[in-house]
């Protein structure tokens, strides 16, 4: 069975410029992989220690979030009741770690120590 252009032509034009946006895309992030990148110098790293040791150790728990959000990147669910966070070394101490300033958008005040959902008594969740 053979289509025909007209059927073929605008799906085939399509996936052509998707094509040519990956390559572009790809020698983008190529060109950003092999440029050089200078991480925080040591001075920085201890710097960023110490600011994160007094935020949790002398912060309000609205403080003490936003430090949390602004160095986790990302958290991964590896299995059942396991996760993986992967967090963010920021590349210079110019910026407050622990202020919102940079947010997208506002997040939500802090949950309640039991957590987001009621307490059920004797029920296991696995």
């Amino acid at each position: 069975m053979t289509h025909s252009e007209s059927v073929c032509g605008p799906r085939l034009s399509d996936l052509a410029a998707t094509v040519a946006r990956l390559r572009h895309r790809e020698s983008e992030l190529t060109e950003l992989f092999e440029s050089p990148h200078e991480g925080p110098t040591e001075e920085e790293i201890i710097a960023m220690r110490t600011q994160i040791r007094q935020a949790f150790a002398n912060g309000n728990p609205a403080t003490k979030k936003n430090l949390v959000q602004n160095l986790v990147a990302e958290v991964r669910i590896t299995g059942p009741r396991r996760i993986q966070p992967v967090f963010r070394v920021p590349t210079s101490m110019n910026a407050d770690l622990s202020s919102s300033e940079e947010k997208v958008r506002a997040m939500s005040g802090v949950a309640h120590p039991a957590g987001f959902e009621t307490a059920t008594v004797g029920s296991e969740v696995e």
